[in-house]
């Protein structure tokens, strides 16, 4: 059965393989394969209109289109589209629903936002947000107590839009950069993460 889908692009094999690993809106991470050639390059990061079909726990891509590729974002920025995309890939986990939806969503805001410049600390509470809406955060880890801090004296929350123009006192700054750090030094993949060797930016050069 064919099932109309969203999904952002989190990687692509292609041209070495029909294949595509996709952050859907609904299903979670999974991972599709082309049943024909590709009319299109899809560049990471583009969100698709697609119709997915489920064999045998394969899931295939029948037919679908392109609903937008984030330029703008990667133009005011693309060392942090690079970072949430790559969060995104590296901390989701395979066929996960239950943090699918507001993931997806995070990420849609912030491609709808991408002709603005984002400041150091809306990238840095965008960056701790993705892990909140990725379920990364539990009470039995030690983080969840600067989490919990974090949270109830900036009003963080996944159902709440990140104000742009905030402004964080240097100290929550220093303990937020602690904290992300922190969490991407505990997955077993550190050493493949690539966008975090780079400072935070206002712009893309």
């Amino acid at each position: 059965m064919d099932l109309p889908n969203y999904s952002i692009v989190l990687k692509n094999f292609y041209p070495n393989k029909q294949k595509l690993i996709l952050l859907d809106k609904n299903l979670g991470k999974i991972e599709c394969i082309f049943i024909s050639k590709p009319n299109h390059h899809i560049c990471t990061g583009t969100i698709l209109n697609y119709l997915l079909e489920e064999k045998s726990q394969i899931y295939k891509i029948t037919n679908y289109s392109i609903e937008y590729t984030p330029i703008l974002l990667a133009t005011q920025n693309i060392f942090f589209l690079h970072k949430i995309l790559e969060t995104t890939l590296f901390f989701s986990s395979f066929d996960s629903q239950e943090h699918s939806k507001h993931t997806f969503n995070l990420l849609c805001y912030l491609y709808h936002k991408g002709n603005l410049n984002f400041s150091i600390n809306f990238q840095q509470l965008s960056v701790l947000k993705l892990f909140l809406c990725l379920g990364i955060f539990h009470e039995e880890k030690n983080d969840w107590e600067d989490a919990q801090q974090i949270q109830s004296s900036l009003g963080l929350d996944k159902f709440v839009d990140i104000p742009l123009n905030i402004k964080l006192e240097l100290k929550t700054e220093l303990l937020i950069d602690k904290l992300i750090k922190k969490l991407l030094l505990e997955h077993p993949s550190y050493n493949y993460l690539k966008t975090f060797n780079f400072n935070w930016t206002n712009n893309a050069i």
